[in-house]
């Protein structure tokens, strides 16, 4: 869920009953339904919080892991952060809000992700460079140059 609401962490939780004729279980981890986890109702409990608004911001993964025979790769997602919001009343925060809410950290999300993609292309062109540089060297000078010159082949990567 990327919006999880808790209106009062002392309420009493309300048990969900399955239909028996079901062959299956049915879980409710994705669902809003579900009760939170008990050590979280602690923890708000002993930050005097009684009410929470927790929103996910997702951006997309750049690892590039998948299958390479797929015309369009799909983008992993990764949770970057948390938007979270305390009360220390029981507070039930209605759907149109909950909704804008959301909304802004989807925006947010979108912000970061950008950043994040930015912060690679300028490491992405940079290391570019050190190779164009270190190519030429190679033409140009005796090959020891890659290694005895700056920049050298250990600028391109991580090393001691």
């Amino acid at each position: 869920n990327k919006v999880r609401m808790i209106v009062d962490c002392h309420a009493k939780h309300v048990k969900v009953l399955q239909d028996e004729k079901l062959t299956f279980d049915l879980t409710l981890c994705g669902s809003t339904l579900r009760a939170p986890h008990s050590c979280h109702l602690q923890y708000m409990s002993n930050m005097d919080s009684i009410a929470s608004l927790v929103m996910a911001v997702v951006v997309n993964d750049n690892e590039e892991d998948g299958d390479p025979d797929a015309v369009q790769p799909q983008k992993r997602k990764r949770l970057w952060g948390l938007v979270v919001c305390h009360n220390t009343t029981p507070r039930f925060v209605p759907f149109p809000l909950r909704y804008a809410c959301e909304f802004l950290a989807q925006v947010f999300a979108i912000h970061v992700n950008k950043e994040i993609e930015l912060e690679y292309q300028i490491i992405e062109k940079n290391i570019l460079r050190t190779q164009t540089l270190l190519c030429d060297m190679l033409m140009r000078d005796a090959p020891l140059g890659i290694v005895s010159q700056s920049p050298n082949i250990m600028d391109l990567v991580k090393c001691d």
